[in-house]
């Protein structure tokens, strides 16, 4: 749970970060996301371990306290993206959909494709690699078709990319780039 707990700190740190780019909200999302699986791949994946396994109730009350603050901080700062993505009207939310409601959801669909891919299934890797699906492409396919704009159609999110890790993180630059070369499955 220490580790858990640093590690929710790590991406609070880099999440924070992120909302520095210059650029609309989805951008910034997209951004975030390419980061959770990149640089952050190993954090998000350990503290979807504690979750799933249902680890955080054999810790501390402070080990808790800890992991809540800072998955509370995580939420805020999507649903702040959420926000104002509203606010300037790049997102309508449907019906009485609030954007908590559409946070949880967003991070159900994303989180899962994640755990399906990460998992031992000879099924869902087949299912994956065959369509050459990974789960950036589930957020893109999911916010494109809630109608979030800019539409993956109508926005160069490649060029988004690479001016998000100049701009905000570039220590992690080569780490992108590299990705990118090695598996064109990312987009």
């Amino acid at each position: 749970m220490a580790m858990a707990a640093q590690s929710t700190a790590i991406r609070v740190s880099y999440y924070e970060k992120a909302l520095a780019f210059q650029g609309r909200p989805r951008e910034k999302l997209y951004g975030i996301g390419f980061l959770n699986f990149g640089p952050l791949h190993f954090y998000l994946r350990e503290i979807l371990d504690v979750h799933i396994n249902r680890l955080n109730h054999k810790a501390s009350l402070e080990r808790q306290k800890e992991l809540f603050k800072n998955e509370k901080r995580v939420s805020e700062i999507v649903i702040g993206l959420i926000r104002e993505a509203v606010r300037i009207g790049d997102l309508s939310l449907p019906g009485n959909v609030d954007e908590c409601q559409f946070y949880i959801t967003m991070q159900s669909t994303i989180l899962g494709s994640f755990v399906l891919r990460e998992s031992d299934s000879e099924v869902y890797e087949e299912l994956f690699d065959r369509n050459q699906l990974w789960s950036n492409d589930i957020g893109r396919i999911f916010l494109d078709g809630i109608g979030w704009h800019p539409l993956s159609s109508e926005w160069d999110y490649r060029a988004t990319r690479k001016r998000f890790y100049q701009e905000i993180f570039p220590e992690l630059l080569s780490e992108a780039s590299a990705g990118e070369r090695s598996s064109n499955k990312i987009s």
